[in-house]
């Protein structure tokens, strides 16, 4: 019994193919795109199939492969599928019901009688048994995963990158201490040497003015006054005078020496003596003293 099912499978596929509309005719060129997504809806069809460019009234299918548990979409054209998945024929190259994927009984998705091609993809568990896309469950536990493992390389990346940012941050503020400990022992060392070139060119400075000051006031010292150029000419009169008296005081030595008291008398009646007279005086004080 189960064998007489099997054969009219079969005989039923094989009549199927021998009568397919010729819209399922093969192609020379197809574009074929491999895929685990399926969308949910026309809306998501439209979007996931934008970048497909089917030419010659074609239109994007998706179609399990017959060789293996995959899903790919093909450009084909338009037509009506009975009761089955709908399947890529490697070997034929052309897009054909899988009549061993019976759809009508599907309980999450099951399809019509008839369906257009097109709307293979809303056919979900065909894909799911045939073609290899996970269920809804799945991919949520899928995309859970991967969002998991993205919020982990993301914490990841972002430690490194907070670590390599306060690495870089303790390199500057070491810097910045080495740099501003280094430019105070400069100071350190630069201040005294300043200071002291400072206080030795400022004292410089006042000992050069003081002696600037010190020569300036000997030197005014040294220039003689109006007193003093008086004094300097009496003095050189005197001494004219002096020398004059010397020569009268050598010559009259011996008259003075034998007549003192007249020579006496005449000095006494002079008028007030001046100081060229006292000097005179004492000169010839001296000289009448003198043996």
């Amino acid at each position: 019994m189960v064998f007489q099912k099997k054969m009219m499978k079969w005989l039923g596929a094989f009549i199927l193919i021998t009568l397919m509309d010729p819209a399922l005719a093969p192609k020379e060129e197809i574009i074929m795109t491999k895929t685990d997504i399926i969308p949910r809806n026309k809306k998501e069809y439209l979007e996931y199939t934008k970048n497909i460019n089917c030419s010659n009234g074609t239109y994007p299918h998706y179609a399990v492969s017959s060789k293996a548990k995959e899903t790919y979409i093909v450009c084909w054209k338009e037509t009506t599928i009975q009761g089955f998945c709908l399947e890529f024929n490697f070997g034929g190259n052309i897009v054909q019901p899988n009549v061993l994927a019976d759809c009508r009984n599907y309980s999450l998705s099951p399809c019509q009688e008839h369906y257009s091609s097109i709307e293979s993809y809303l056919i979900f568990e065909c894909f799911q048994k045939y073609g290899g896309v996970p269920s809804p469950r799945q991919q949520k536990e899928i995309n859970a995963k991967i969002l998991e493992s993205s919020e982990k390389q993301n914490n990841f990346l972002k430690g490194r990158i907070e670590s390599k940012q306060n690495e870089l941050y303790r390199a500057w503020v070491f810097f910045g201490i080495s740099l501003c400990g280094n430019f105070g022992f400069i100071l350190v060392k630069i201040i005294p040497l300043l200071r002291n070139w400072y206080t030795n060119n400022k004292g410089n400075g006042k000992t050069t003015r003081t002696e600037e000051k010190d020569q300036s006031e000997e030197t005014k010292k040294d220039e003689p006054g109006v007193e003093d150029k008086l004094i300097e000419e009496a003095n050189a009169n005197d001494c004219q005078a002096t020398s004059s008296a010397i020569t009268v005081s050598e010559e009259t030595k011996i008259s003075v020496q034998e007549d003192t008291e007249p020579a006496r008398e005449f000095h006494d009646k002079r008028a007030k003596p001046t100081i060229r007279q006292n000097f005179l005086n004492r000169v010839f004080d001296n000289v009448t003293q003198s043996p």
